[in-house]
Formats: C-alpha cells, sequence, structure tokens
C-alpha cells in the first residue's frame, strides 16, 4: 500500500470535495457577501482557495486574504493586511521579488517593477511599513488609524479592479480582545457598500454572531456555506484501496487531517488501530500545547479540556465550579479550535490524536479506541 503518500492523498480529498468546492464558487457568482463556516479544522480555507483558484493566473482579480488567528495588536493587523493587499495587487510571483527588498531590484523582471509601482501607488506611506517591517514614517494615533489605513488600501485597489476580501478566522481576535471585529466588519460593509469588493468571511460555527446576528453588520446579506467534514461514503471512494478505511473513520470520527495521517501510514502498519497508535505517539507534544494553550485562554479551560478527552462533559469535569465560569471556559476553547459541540450539550476535542493522548497516561498507550464525544 506504498501508493497512500500524504501528497497524493490530499489530492484525492480535494478531488472528492469538488462539489462543496463549486458550492463555493456558485455563492460567490451569485453574491457580493459570502460567509463559510462550520467546525474546526474540517478544510474551510483549502476549499476556499481551491474555489477561488484559476488556470490564468493573470487573468484573475486580485484576491486579499487577511487571515485574522494570532493577530495581537491593530498595529500587527494594519502590516498583515497592507501585504495582503500587496500580494493581491502584485500576484504571488512578483510580490515573492518585491518582499525580498530593493537590493534585488537589478534582477527583477519588468512585470515585476510594474507591480512594484501599483504596490507603491496603493500603499503610499506604508510601503515600507509593510514590505519590510520599517517604523512608520507618519506615528499613528491609535489602533482605529491603523485599521483605517489598511482599509484605505483595500479602497484604491478595489476603485481600480474588482477585488475579494477574504477574513479568515474571525473568532481569533475574541481570544485576544486585540482587535473589536464587529466594529471592523461595519467598515468592511462600508467599503464593500462603495467599491468593487466582494467580502468572504470565514469562521468557525460559534463565531457566525460576530457578522451575521440581528445586530451585525452582515445580518441578512448574502449567502453563508455550513462546511463539514467529509463523510464515511466520500472517504470509501477517496481511499479505495484501503481496506481499513471503515475503521479508520470510526478512530478519526473523520477530521480530515487526522485520517490522512493514518492513512499514509497504512504502508508500514497492517491494522488501522496501530497506526493510529503511532500518530498519537507522534502527537503527544501537540496534546501537552494543547493544555498549555487551555491554560491561557480561561483558568478552567485546561481541567474542561482533559475532562472531555476522559469521557466527562465540561460541568462533569469541575463540579464545584460556578456555571457561568464553565460556560465562559467551554466557549473559550470552542473559539479556539480545540473543543466543539457537534450537537447541543454534547462535546468532543477536536483533533482525535489529542483527545487520545489526553486520555491515556504517560506509561503507555491502551489499544486505540475511537475518539468519542460525550455530554
Amino acid at each position: 500500500m506504498a501508493y497512500l503518500t500524504r501528497s497524493r492523498l490530499w489530492e484525492s480529498v480535494d478531488r472528492g470535495r469538488a462539489p462543496e468546492i463549486a458550492a463555493i464558487r456558485a455563492a460567490m457568482q451569485d453574491n457580493r457577501v459570502v460567509g463559510i463556516t462550520g467546525p474546526s479544522e474540517v478544510g474551510k480555507t483549502r476549499l476556499l482557495e481551491l474555489a477561488l483558484a484559476r488556470e490564468e493566473l493573470p487573468e484573475r482579480p486580485p484576491i486579499v486574504l487577511v487571515d485574522l488567528d494570532s493577530v495581537y495588536s491593530p498595529r500587527n493587523l494594519m502590516r498583515r493586511w497592507l501585504r495582503a493587499v500587496a500580494k493581491g495587487a502584485a500576484g504571488p510571483i512578483a510580490f515573492s521579488h518585491i518582499a525580498v527588498g530593493a537590493e534585488a531590484r537589478a534582477l527583477w523582471p519588468s512585470t515585476t517593477r510594474r507591480a512594484d509601482h501599483l504596490v507603491r501607488d496603493l500603499l503610499q506611506d506604508d510601503y515600507d511599513v509593510a514590505l519590510h517591517g520599517d517604523r512608520e514614517a507618519r506615528p499613528s494615533k491609535g489602533g482605529e488609524e491603523h485599521i483605517a489605513r489598511a482599509l484605505a488600501a483595500t479602497a484604491r485597489l478595489a476603485d481600480q479592479r474588482p477585488t475579494t476580501l477574504i477574513i479568515d478566522h474571525l473568532e481569533a481576535p475574541e481570544l485576544s480582545r486585540a482587535v473589536d471585529v464587529r466594529a471592523l466588519l461595519w467598515q468592511v460593509r462600508a467599503l464593500s457598500q462603495r467599491t468593487q469588493l466582494r467580502v468572504v468571511l470565514a469562521c468557525r460555527q460559534g463565531a457566525v454572531d460576530l457578522a451575521a446576528d440581528a445586530d451585525a453588520a452582515f445580518y441578512g446579506d448574502g449567502s453563508w456555506l455550513t462546511i463539514e467534514a467529509p463523510k464515511l461514503e466520500t472517504w470509501r471512494k477517496i481511499a479505495s484501496r484501503a481496506p481499513s478505511i471503515d475503521r479508520i473513520f470510526k478512530l478519526t470520527n473523520g477530521h480530515v487531517s487526522s485520517t490522512v495521517a493514518v492513512l499514509a501510514r497504512m504502508s508500514t502498519f497492517e491494522l488501522a488501530d496501530d497506526a493510529f497508535a503511532d500518530a498519537v505517539e507522534e502527537h503527544r507534544p501537540l496534546a501537552a500545547r494543547c493544555v498549555q494553550h487551555a491554560a491561557t485562554l480561561h483558568r478552567l479551560a485546561p481541567q474542561v479540556l482533559i475532562g472531555i478527552a476522559n469521557g466527562l462533559g465540561p460541568y462533569q469535569a469541575i463540579p464545584d465550579a460556578s456555571s457561568r465560569d464553565i460556560a465562559e471556559a467551554a466557549m473559550r476553547l470552542d473559539l479556539a479550535g480545540l473543543a466543539w459541540r457537534p450537537q447541543p450539550r454534547r462535546w468532543r476535542i477536536v483533533n482525535p490524536f489529542v483527545s487520545h493522548a489526553l486520555r491515556h497516561s504517560d506509561d503507555g498507550l491502551a489499544r486505540a479506541t475511537p475518539a468519542a464525544e460525550w455530554e
């Protein structure tokens, strides 16, 4: 079974999810505003990138991809956003030349020189800040001005050509409070109404209200799509030559990257349980980091996370704590992508390898058991 390489498996996964890619493309053709939501790690960003891909790159409208994950300040967001504008305007190849710096200017092809002039016109005084992290030529008066400068560059691009603005991981700033996402989306809405800007929003299910509830900027606008992990029938088509796919799917709960990881190991192991156990061993450091991450979210979050992994619901894991604190801890675990609720009152650790590692001591792995979910 040596044919089960990761690269070929991912190609098969992408082909198997063609209907979802087609649905995203159709939604973007029919709407100026599109929202994509779903559980953590089901491939929302990957499907979105595939839906936006075009064979003829020079003819593709600019795509400005702003990822809010790990944003820790308005200035950090501004620099990330301005770089996204530059990359969208110049294209990935020319942008890679420009980002190196002026030292290599003599080696730039003519297309890169033209792209550099365009980027300078778009970013203006913020060119060096965005591309090379230099000190700001004009000091900012605060966070709102940082965001206004990023939006102004986006507006200049959208005035020239129809542009797609993708804002990914809407939920991330809710954990750090680094950026007011609701206020940001109102500004994006205003920008989209006066320019040729198409807006695509991506977030986990628990964060949809930030964009689409009754008080949010995009309430009643556009189309929202829910992305789920591939079903067992899809995996049977993807890995039709893997006799253990049903068992693998049960062990991983269909978690996309974990299922690929176990399938890739089937060229070494005869049993799915052995391949799964080997993957769990490799992910033990990740499980420890997840607990450390949980500790930064809420003082009770590590106990709630470990409780869910060991068969206890959030309220059973810490019976003496207040329900308000437990609900806050569970909500933050959900926003952080560590745990989620596949159904009301049911919780699951997102990564099955992490779930299994947290369920067993360091003395040794018990026989692999299906990644479960608990009330």
